[in-house]
């Protein structure tokens, strides 16, 4: 199997959150996408499959002392895995609308 490299802009609405998850060292959190942007040089394998609501894995560090509640907007880079799971990219969630 080939592993192709590929990360999408995803924006959303953030439906329910957790710092716990059936993976390692990830939270969890359901989004209502509003958004998919592809990043310049870099493959997109999210946005064709054209997803209005998503299962996101994000590392705790980036969920520790966070205050993304139910509601608001919020922007994160994603990678699609061949099993299907997306995860998000270290850093990267982005609360849009407070």
């Amino acid at each position: 199997m080939q592993i192709i490299e590929n990360w999408t802009l995803v924006r959303g609405i953030l439906k329910t959150f957790s710092a716990e998850s059936d993976t390692d060292n990830f939270g969890e959190l359901s989004l209502s996408i509003q958004q998919t942007t592809s990043l310049e040089g870099i493959a997109d394998l999210i946005s064709p499959k054209a997803l209005d609501q998503a299962r996101v894995y994000v590392p705790k560090a980036d969920l520790t002392g966070t205050t993304v509640r139910p509601g608001q907007t919020v922007e994160l880079i994603l990678h699609i895995t061949a099993s299907g799971r997306l995860y998000a990219q270290a850093g990267s969630l982005r609360v849009i609308n407070a």
